[in-house]
């Protein structure tokens, strides 16, 4: 068969012209799928973050809602003031114990002792000497 013997929808398919017209057509089409499976994956991705997120969210909530509940009894409010003011109820003593001999020098070095002033009997007595 010659070229020129096919039907005229077989010449235009076969031409050249509309073989580069869908080479172009088809490039753009598999541009635009990789561009939107691109945006699919970071989408994919970015949900994931959030959802960790969420996850880490809700748990503080829930360590802040159980911190609130027992800050909310007067059992907690007391042990919270004793952790973090070093208070004592009155009628109570705090011992301080010290296992190493360089920690309780340190200790001492460090801690300034200031003397109550002296009152006019003792004055007088150191005065006389007694």
């Amino acid at each position: 068969m010659r070229y020129g013997n096919r039907p005229l929808w077989r010449r235009i398919l076969t031409s050249p012209f509309t073989l580069v017209v869908v080479l172009i057509v088809l490039i753009f089409t598999w541009r635009g799928a990789v561009s939107i499976r691109e945006k699919a994956q970071a989408s994919q991705a970015r949900l994931n973050q959030a959802r960790a997120q969420l996850a880490k969210l809700q748990s503080r909530q829930s360590e802040l809602s159980n911190q609130i509940s027992y800050l909310s009894t007067d059992e907690g409010k007391e042990a919270e003031v004793r952790n973090k003011y070093h208070a004592i109820l009155s009628g109570e003593s705090v011992a301080v114990i010290i296992g190493n001999d360089q920690v309780a020098d340190a200790a001492m070095a460090s801690t300034t002792f200031v003397e109550a002033p002296e009152r006019w009997w003792q004055k007088i007595l150191d005065l006389v000497g007694l």
